[in-house]
């Protein structure tokens, strides 16, 4: 653990990362804070992955209505490519 100061750039506040934790420039994070008041700091492809996820579980958990829900859009594209 590595204790950072924040410091305002122009009209954002920013904080250092240090190159130890192999971040580079131009890498997608998404932070959020939690209802305890800790941040969370995650790469973008991190939250990438775990979002993809979480929608195979939905879909999984709730197959019926997505297969409902295919059908339909196979229907209506048909409608409309028919006229």
């Amino acid at each position: 653990m590595q204790l950072v100061r924040a410091r305002q750039v122009g009209n954002s506040i920013v904080i250092s990362l240090p190159r130890s934790l192999g971040i580079t420039a131009g890498t997608e994070l998404l932070i959020e804070q939690l209802p305890d008041g800790t941040w969370r700091l995650a790469r973008g492809e991190a939250v990438t992955r775990a979002l993809d996820e979480l929608a195979r579980r939905v879909v999984a958990e709730h197959r019926e209505g997505t297969d409902l829900l295919a059908a339909w859009d196979r229907e209506r594209e048909s409608s409309l490519a028919h006229g």
